[in-house]
């Protein structure tokens, strides 16, 4: 999951992924945690329930790592992002599932290069890899780092680093380098690098960080459309060099890779920034490439929603050909939905003294449809699209005659937030 990568910026700087693209894929929301749950259960943020105001996989329908489990497969996931974390529950069937945000900063306090040591002990026991830092007069923290970037993973070991976390593609590719896949294994992996704030190492980005909340931007002021253009690019043009490296490492560990986007990024156009807002084509319609040994490189053109991916994935592995799994899993019509915006932005936004009116008109529920024919999707001024078949227009309005926004149904408030999750949503512009 290449979190928040524009479908045009992903055909142009990750044009060296082979396999089967998927051209028409649409996203059912808009931001992380709705799109992830739908993947993960096959099912649309109205039937399994996670919004802007319940953020929490707590669905009754089974969830993609528990039908694998009951398959007889191993379930890993590394998330970078912490909306897909443990607190809201997105750990749930996974035999090992792993926060990885915090890594960077642990190794910024390592006086040792562990993923370098790592990757050259070969066949070495912990023992002499231990050892062999003592002898180098390293610090005790760095063992301590050291143990918890080798362990985390461990099912007795890891609960003694449970503070351990990763910065992000780095700690993600250290983790894969040293793995060795034995048994049928589901690898789940969310990699951040595109998300604001777009602040991409110096070699790809000279400027300053840009952060980009959403509405704050589209409704105030915004830095320029050009700025934010340039390091948002630069931050898609990192994420490809580091996700290069790490498919390089997983492709022959893996009969198959799927790659996609969780939801796009609005850069200015429609008036929007970021992706709190909307259902507009730059945010739902996301990149999907289909990898393995014996898949052919080919574009094809099958409308496929993300919660196609349960069906994709448990298809694949009871033997079915990407051809055949496509087939099944692609529909003649899918849905975005919007459920309206996050209650505790709202009311930040307002006490900073943007207009309660013109939030209310942002916070309603939206729905698009997509077919062969093209997408409608609705906004504050109606229904738009580029069709004008009165059948698609009528299914996305009947759709959005379905969906139903509860005031009362929000499970969280930055007062009861852990400190860690408020401060690394706080920076991520969602709260």
């Amino acid at each position: 999951m290449l979190d928040t990568v524009r479908k045009d910026l992903f055909d142009e700087l990750f044009d060296w992924l082979p396999g089967v693209a998927v051209e028409n894929a649409y996203s059912p929301a808009n931001f992380t945690s709705p799109a992830h749950a739908s993947m993960f259960t096959g099912t649309y943020p109205s039937r399994h329930g996670v919004t802007p105001r319940q953020k929490s996989l707590d669905s009754a329908d089974t969830v993609l790592a528990e039908r694998l489990d009951e398959m007889g497969v191993k379930t890993v996931g590394i998330s970078t992002n912490t909306h897909i974390s443990r607190y809201w529950g997105f750990d749930r069937g996974f035999d090992l599932f792993s926060e990885r945000s915090e890594t960077g900063r642990m190794l910024s306090q390592s006086n040792v290069d562990w993923i370098q040591l790592v990757r050259d002990a070969d066949s070495r026991s912990v023992v002499e890899v231990l050892e062999a830092c003592l002898r180098s007069g390293h610090s005790v923290k760095s063992l301590w780092v050291g143990a918890e970037l080798k362990y985390y993973d461990h099912p007795v070991l890891g609960t003694l680093f449970s503070g351990a976390q990763d910065s992000g593609a780095t700690a993600v590719q250290s983790f894969i380098e040293d793995r060795c896949v034995r048994d049928p294994e589901f690898l789940f992996v969310n990699l951040m690098e595109a998300h604001s704030p777009y602040d991409p190492p110096e070699k790809y980005w000279s400027g300053d960080g840009v952060q980009l909340s959403g509405l704050a931007e589209s409704l105030g002021t915004a830095p320029s459309t050009e700025t934010i253009d340039r390091a948002y690019r630069a931050a898609c043009r990192y994420l490809s060099d580091k996700y290069e490296r790490i498919f390089d490492d997983i492709r022959d560990e893996y009969d198959y890779i799927i790659t996609c986007s969780d939801h796009g990024e609005l850069l200015g156009e429609h008036g929007y920034y970021a992706h709190e807002y909307g259902l507009y084509p730059e945010l739902v319609q996301v990149p999907l490439v289909i990898s393995g040994p014996s898949v052919r490189d080919r574009s094809v053109d099958n409308l496929l929603s993300l919660t196609g991916i349960f069906d994709l994935v448990v298809d694949l592995f009871h033997g079915a050909t990407v051809r055949d799994a496509l087939d099944v899993v692609s529909e003649d019509r899918c849905f975005t939905e919007f459920h309206g915006l996050d209650p505790n932005r709202r009311d930040r936004l307002i006490s900073e003294g943007y207009s309660s009116d013109v939030l209310a008109s942002h916070d309603t529920v939206l729905a698009g449809a997509a077919d062969s024919a093209g997408y409608v999707y609705g906004g504050v001024d109606g229904f738009e699209g580029d069709s004008d078949d009165d059948a698609l227009l009528s299914a996305a309005q009947e759709h959005r005659d379905r969906l139903v926004i509860d005031p009362s149904e929000t499970d969280t408030h930055p007062a009861d937030l852990p400190e860690d999750v408020r401060r690394q949503l706080d920076t991520l512009g969602y709260i």
